[in-house]
């Protein structure tokens, strides 16, 4: 198989990794709600409309937790954050609980889009510069044994830990991944194969593929380590992944096992659509194959993945942009960068 890993760390790098910068700015924005939110619910304390003050603990959730959230050209990032109450602070119901946080925020006030929205498993603060903050409220509660339970207010109260997905999650990347050493690839590959197909879910504005909670969870199940190369362990999850979908495009709940990513209709054809697609590009990639492959059939094999004008780019061209990079001093050399 051609070898384009360094055209992909590349790629990584520059195109798909949040970054330091982008990663503190959304972190910024997590911090301002969570803020707001205690504001908002100490004002409505003070009215005396709720018996709590601020929320008891907050977790952050999601794509940005797991470092698996990747650039995007119009801002529209999804920040998950879990905020959780002691059960006397929120209304019995799951769907007043929510109110009451959408409630609170809209109290506090803000540069919003339009005012926050309680949904079915979250609450929702949109920004006019594209990026979401969804707030998971969970309760803690005593049971009549005597036992603390956690519950997430979704269309009912759910027992669920906030850190059941990303304990999963690192639990996979440490014991799946390939370790790192002389030669081997950097740390963490699962992490960074997960962010490699969500760039592919994502290369399309029209394809209307799954989100990343489904893709990632598709992607640990396909996974194909390879202790030596990304681009190797990429194909061949790819392959898996569509193989996989052949067969099926049901997606199970892979923290608790006993319910169903894919339960909607809406999301059932998402991942329907995701099997095609991958059906339609796979085999584009079988030019890396040939003995006679050359750099530029490889980086056109992988522009039908990634539908990105990195990938177009002539050898002579990128080699031009990397010498005037060297110039002024810009070039990073890391290539073990596993998280931002």
């Amino acid at each position: 198989m051609f070898n384009v890993c360094a055209a992909l760390q590349e790629f990584y790098d520059t195109h798909v990794r949040l970054g330091n910068e982008r990663r503190q700015a959304l972190a910024g924005h997590r911090d301002a709600n969570l803020k707001r939110l205690s504001d908002g619910l100490t004002a409505l304390k003070n009215e005396g409309r709720v018996k709590c003050g601020p929320y008891a603990k907050s977790y952050t959730q999601g794509s940005f937790a797991m470092h698996t959230l990747n650039q995007h050209a119009d801002n529209d990032y999804d920040i998950d954050v879990g905020v959780l109450f002691e059960e006397y602070c929120l209304p019995s119901s799951a769907l007043d609980s929510r109110n009451l946080v959408a409630e609170a925020l809209v109290k506090a006030g803000g540069n919003f889009a339009k005012d926050p929205e309680s949904r079915t498993n979250a609450v929702t603060v949109w920004y006019s510069e594209g990026h979401h903050v969804d707030f998971a409220v969970y309760r803690r509660r005593k049971t009549a044994a005597g036992l603390v339970v956690l519950e997430h207010a979704s269309t009912d109260w759910r027992t669920q830990d906030p850190l059941d997905v990303q304990t999963w999650f690192d639990d996979r990347v440490q014991k799946l991944s390939p370790s790192a050493g002389s030669g081997r690839v950097p740390s963490g590959q699962l992490r960074r194969i997960i962010r490699f197909a969500k760039a592919f879910t994502r290369s399309r504005d029209s394809w209307s593929l799954p989100g990343g909670m489904i893709t990632s969870a598709l992607t640990v199940e396909c996974y194909k380590p390879d202790a030596y190369r990304d681009d190797a362990a990429l194909h061949n999850t790819l392959a898996a992944l569509s193989s996989r979908l052949s067969a099926s495009t049901a997606v199970r709940n892979p923290v608790e096992g006993t319910s169903w990513l894919t339960s909607k209709t809406e999301h059932e054809n998402q991942v329907k659509r995701m099997r095609d697609r991958l059906s339609e590009n796979m085999p584009k990639l079988a030019v890396l194959f040939g003995a006679d492959c050359t750099e530029y059939q490889a980086r056109s094999a992988w522009d039908w993945v990634f539908n990105h004008s990195y990938w177009r780019e002539t050898p002579a061209a990128k080699t031009q942009r990397a010498d005037e990079r060297a110039a002024i001093g810009a070039i990073d050399i890391r290539v073990d960068v596993a998280f931002q």
